[in-house]
């Protein structure tokens, strides 16, 4: 993008100057006289001239308005937010570590909401996407793959109280984002919106995303065999339970509009219904 747009700006400027020279030969020079032969020659060369410079600005303002180089030009924009962000968010840590005041409060929830705006922006579509690709290169090229850490630093930084607490975790995604290069933001800007990207981020899920889904799947799946040895007389007797609890709060009740429709559900014996009043049952009756 930068290199295109220098290269027409240069362009532009030479002619410009390329402009003004002959237009001073033409008027001034005895050499204007043999070039053109009069005024109406004179004129023609130089509204040619201005012509082209004038076309050539012209691509350079369409290409400035074009969704390539607004696309690229967002991204730019909110990976400098979230690095200037987190660089504020560390200096406050290190500040904290070195003792050097006492009592300060490293809580940080802000500054938590405007990375997540930010990620949730084109930024955050752009790092999603380069996460697989990094990480694809680094399986092949028998690299590191650091950039599997980029939702391991997130999660921990989103989930912390204080600063202090995820230090490390804002130095490694910190890091993360500057070891992107405008290359990568030329290469890949248009990607990020094509729909072979869907195939790209389907091919290669990321990896605490992939153990935490897994982990829920195993506690479905346990819950869908445990709901398969319970009699009808069991989902029942749950069923009771819960409309007689719930029923005791206003937003209880509430809640049990929204469960009759599996409560229908598990009485015909629909195992999927039967596994969700099971979790349900767990939740409300828990001991204590």
């Amino acid at each position: 993008m930068k290199k295109r747009l220098n290269f027409l700006t240069l362009l532009v400027l030479i002619l410009a100057l390329t402009a003004v020279a002959v237009s001073f030969a033409l008027l001034f020079l005895p050499v204007g006289n043999l070039v053109t032969g009069n005024a109406e020659n004179s004129n023609a060369v130089s509204a040619s001239l201005a012509l082209i410079i004038a076309t050539i600005g012209l691509v350079i303002a369409l290409y400035m308005q074009s969704a390539e180089y607004r696309r690229e030009t967002e991204i730019v924009d909110g990976l400098q937010e979230a690095r200037i962000l987190l660089e504020l968010m560390v200096s406050r840590a290190s500040v904290a570590q070195t003792g050097a005041r006492k009592n300060l409060d490293l809580r940080f929830e802000n500054e938590k909401q405007q990375l997540i705006e930010t990620l949730k922006g084109s930024a955050g579509r752009f790092l999603n996407y380069i996460r697989i690709t990094k990480d694809v290169a680094a399986s092949e090229k028998k690299l590191p793959e650091s950039w599997r850490l980029l939702y391991v630093h997130t999660g921990n930084i989103l989930n912390a109280e204080h600063l202090n607490e995820c230090a490390g975790d804002l130095v490694g995604l910190l890091a993360l984002l500057k070891s992107i290069s405008s290359e990568d933001v030329h290469k890949h800007a248009n990607k990020v919106i094509s729909v072979d990207s869907i195939d790209a981020l389907n091919a290669k899920e990321d990896i605490v995303i992939r153990a935490f889904r897994e982990t829920i799947e195993e506690n479905r799946d346990k819950a869908r065999m445990q709901s398969a040895d319970l009699t009808p007389e069991d989902t029942a007797r749950m069923i009771d339970e819960l409309r007689t609890t719930m029923g005791k709060s206003e937003q209880g009740r509430k809640a049990l509009e929204e469960l009759e429709g599996s409560f229908a559900n598990a009485a015909k014996g629909d195992v999927k219904a039967v596994a969700y009043i099971v979790s349900i049952h767990k939740m409300i009756m828990k001991p204590g």
